[in-house]
């Protein structure tokens, strides 16, 4: 059973099992429903003019396959302030939920201009061009997948409150490519909280949050066990902390930024990773005028964990510089640049018993400057070696104990460092 009343001024049925076409001017939100075995198509024709005064533009409700698609050459879709959304949809039995829109999505009321929710086992695929939901309460798209995967093409993405919100709890994959820029006002740009399942999110533009933090990312539940991988490629990314990513499950995580990264009250750039391994590399300078500027926890307290981390950074200024707490496989950080502190410690590396006898290298190309705390501080518990190697000058200068160089080790692993230039 379909029920097409609220369709009847501007949608026409045009077959009995739920295809409907649109035209003309839309100006009061449309809602439709399906029962049993019925899908829903829900064609927008190139002539359509929408402007949902308010409520939701389309809301498509259903047990199957949910469609919403914009003819080529189609024109924009406006929700007005008294607007809680332009296209809806949620699915309770298998059929996937699909959107695809050329013409450019907005929305001036408080809520989510683009809304799916799956509670079935269906997928859902979104491709639109640009998205803008501007008000204080408004979110750009709002995933909810308790099915399989999601898919998220976009180009620039704009939010009040945020950009991308995306909740999955199944093992599916989640993919979301933006060709734009994602930016919010006052909360995250964009945040995916994915179960198992390979996480990979590509933004052509930048990503940044003048109220929050720009990348959040969680992956897996901690003491749960999940898998997969988390993949993070995009250009500069700002916001009170610019990228907070936590990987509680086996799989690898991957970071690569071609461009800078900054936190204006927390840190730019932290990661927790307590099984897999961690790669990070940013072309750019990573700095935080409040907090440490690159932050990075391996593995678990207690917990031996196998994973290690690789970081490829460019010059690095923060309240600390580089904050290590090692409780996995060691790693390595290679810094083509300088590091400094304004208020703390330039580099520091804690490794606990917990971490394995792998080690740890750290190498500058530049000078390392501590302003109120230690140039080089390394604290190691455990059998590996620790290797620092500074291409520059260390200095620690400022009030309170400070040590341009302070290496402590309470077990059978060596700590090394070399200075190429200075003392």
């Amino acid at each position: 059973m379909v029920d097409q009343e609220a369709y009847s001024q501007s949608c026409s049925q045009i077959t009995s099992s739920g295809v409907f076409d649109c035209s003309g001017t839309i100006l009061t939100g449309q809602t439709i429903s399906a029962e049993g075995s019925s899908n829903i198509v829900t064609i927008l024709d190139k002539s359509a003019t929408v402007n949902v005064e308010s409520g939701i533009g389309f809301s498509l409700l259903g047990a199957r396959d949910l469609t919403f698609f914009q003819e080529a050459g189609g024109g924009n879709l406006n929700g007005g302030t008294n607007a809680t959304g332009v296209i809806h949809a949620k699915t309770s039995g298998s059929g996937d939920i699909s959107v695809l829109a050329v013409g450019a999505i907005t929305l001036a009321g408080s809520g989510s201009a683009i809304k799916t929710e799956t509670d079935g086992t269906g997928n859902i695929h979104i491709k639109t061009a640009n998205v803008t939901a501007s008000h204080s309460g408004g979110t750009a798209i709002e995933v909810v997948n308790n099915g399989a995967n999601v898919s998220i093409s976009a180009g620039t993405i704009v939010g009040g409150v945020a950009g991308v919100v995306l909740k999955t709890s199944k093992s599916g994959s989640t993919f979301v490519n933006v060709s734009g820029d994602i930016r919010s006002k006052s909360g995250k740009a964009i945040a995916v909280y994915a179960e198992s399942g390979d996480t990979a999110v590509r933004v052509s533009g930048a990503i940044a949050s003048s109220g929050s933090t720009g990348l959040y990312l969680t992956q897996g539940r901690r003491n749960e066990q999940s898998y997969g991988s988390v993949s993070v490629s995009t250009g500069d990314i700002s916001g009170r902390k610019g990228i907070h990513l936590q990987n509680f499950g086996e799989g690898n995580t991957s970071i690569n930024v071609n461009g800078l990264i900054s936190g204006s009250r927390d840190k730019a750039l932290a990661v927790y990773s307590d099984e897999g391994h961690t790669s990070i590399s940013v072309s750019g300078r990573i700095t935080s005028s409040t907090d440490t500027a690159l932050y990075v926890s391996q593995g678990r307290e207690n917990v031996v964990s196998s994973g290690n981390f690789s970081i490829t950074t460019n010059d690095i200024r923060g309240k600390d510089g580089i904050i290590v707490k090692n409780n996995g496989a060691g790693g390595s950080i290679k810094v083509s640049g300088t590091v400094s502190s304004s208020d703390g410690k330039a580099i520091a590396i804690y490794d606990s018993s917990s971490g394995t006898f792998y080690g740890m290298s750290i190498s500058t190309s530049g000078n390392v400057t501590a302003v109120n705390g230690d140039g080089i501080y390394v604290e190691s518990k455990n059998s590996g070696s620790i290797n620092v190697t500074i291409s520059g000058d260390v200095t620690a200068h400022g009030t309170g104990s400070r040590v341009g160089i302070n290496v402590n080790s309470s077990n059978s692993g060596s700590a090394n460092v070399v200075i190429n230039k200075g003392s």
